[in-house]
C-alpha cells in the first residue's frame, strides 16, 4: 500500500527515544522561507499518492507544484541578487540544466501529441462502429487498429536522463540568502514531475525511476521529495515485468483506453454478423472506447498546459538569471 511507506516516513519525524534522561534538547534546525512554503506542498502531494499516483489529477498536481516552485523562484529574482562567492556556482548549474527540463518539456508535449492522435484514430473508430458494423466499416477498422500509433511513444525520448542532480545539495546551499536553496529545490521539484510524467505518458520504462542521493535528504522538503520519489518507486516495482526488466507505470486514464482498445479488437476479429450477440457486445465495446477517450482527453488537456506553464516559468528564471549576470 502507498500509506504504508508515507506512514512510516511520517513516524521517523514523531517518534522519539524516551529512555534518554539527558535535559539538554538539541534545537531544531531553523527552516528557510523556502523550506516554509515548499515542504507542505510536498508533503500535500504524499497525501494525495496514498490512493493512487498514476491518475491524471495527480500528476497535474505534482506539475502545479513545479510550476508555484519555479515561480517563486522567478519571484525572488526580482530583488537584489547576491551573485559572488557560492552563489555563482549554483546559478551556473542551474542555466546549464534548465537547458535540458527545457528540452524535457518538449519532449513531454510531443508524447501528448501523440496521444492525442492516437485518442483521434479510436474516436474514427468509434464513429465508424456506430453506424453499423457493415463489412466496409470493419476492414477500415482493422488497417485503423494495425496502426499502433502507440507503438511509438517509446521513441519519443526526452532529455531528463541526462541530468545530474547529485551534486545539487551535497555542499549545502551556499549564501545565507537562500538563493542557492531556491535554485536547487525548484529544479528538483521540477525533474521529478516531469520524470513522472515521462513515465506515465510510455509504454514501457527500462530504467524506472532514477534516485536521488541519500545526502539530499538536508531538510524537510528534500527529505519529502525522497519519500514522493520512493512511494512511486516501490509502487512500480510491483508491477515490474521480469523478463523485460521494464516497470508498468502508465497513465491510468491512458492504460484505460489502450484496455477498452484491445477489447474492441478481440470483438471485431471475433465479429459474426450471424451473431446477435456479437453485435451487442462490440456496441457495448464502442462505448466504453469512447468514455475512455473523454478521460484521457481530458487528463492531456490538463497536463498539457501545465508542461506549457512550467516551460514559460523556466524560461523567465533563465532570462532574469541571464539578465543578472549581464550586469555583473
Amino acid at each position: 500500500m502507498l500509506s504504508s511507506t508515507i506512514l512510516r516516513y511520517l513516524s521517523s519525524f514523531l517518534l522519539l527515544p524516551r529512555w534518554s534522561t539527558s535535559p539538554v534538547v538539541a534545537p531544531l534546525p531553523e527552516q528557510s522561507h523556502f523550506n516554509q512554503q515548499i515542504a507542505p506542498k510536498l508533503d500535500n502531494l504524499l497525501k494525495a499518492l496514498e490512493c493512487t499516483y498514476t491518475t491524471s489529477s495527480c500528476l497535474v498536481a505534482a506539475l502545479d507544484t513545479s510550476i508555484e516552485t519555479t515561480k517563486k523562484l522567478a519571484q525572488r529574482l526580482l530583488v537584489d541578487v547576491n551573485v559572488s562567492g557560492s552563489n555563482t556556482k549554483f546559478i551556473d548549474d542551474y542555466l546549464d540544466e534548465d537547458v535540458e527540463l527545457l528540452d524535457a518539456c518538449d519532449g513531454l508535449l510531443e508524447k501528448m501529441e501523440m496521444i492525442r492522435k492516437m485518442a483521434d484514430s479510436s474516436r474514427i473508430i468509434t464513429h465508424l462502429l456506430e453506424r453499423g458494423p457493415n463489412h466496409v466499416a470493419l476492414t477500415r477498422v482493422k488497417e485503423l487498429l494495425d496502426r499502433r500509433e502507440f507503438a511509438y511513444l517509446g521513441k519519443c525520448r526526452s532529455n531528463l536522463r541526462r541530468l545530474n542532480f547529485s551534486q545539487c545539495c551535497k555542499n549545502g546551499f551556499g549564501e545565507s540568502d537562500g538563493l542557492g536553496e531556491m535554485l536547487s529545490g525548484s529544479k528538483a521539484v521540477a525533474f521529478v514531475a516531469c520524470h513522472f510524467l515521462e513515465m506515465a505518458l510510455s509504454f514501457k520504462s527500462k530504467r524506472g525511476l532514477r534516485d536521488m542521493k541519500s545526502f539530499w535528504a538536508t531538510t524537510k522538503w528534500s527529505s519529502s521529495l525522497l519519500v514522493l520519489q520512493k512511494v512511486v518507486k516501490e509502487e512500480a516495482q510491483k508491477h515490474q515485468n521480469e523478463k523485460k526488466r521494464s516497470y508498468h507505470v502508465m497513465m491510468a486514464e491512458l492504460g484505460d483506453m489502450i484496455m477498452a482498445l484491445g477489447r474492441l479488437r478481440d470483438q471485431v476479429n471475433r465479429y459474426n454478423d450471424h451473431d446477435h450477440d456479437h453485435e451487442c457486445k462490440l456496441r457495448v465495446s464502442v462505448e466504453v472506447l469512447k468514455e475512455k477517450c473523454d478521460g484521457l482527453e481530458r487528463g492531456i488537456e490538463q497536463m498539457e498546459g501545465r508542461v506549457k506553464k512550467l516551460s514559460g516559468e523556466l524560461i523567465s528564471v533563465r532570462m532574469a538569471l541571464l539578465g543578472i549576470l549581464s550586469h555583473q
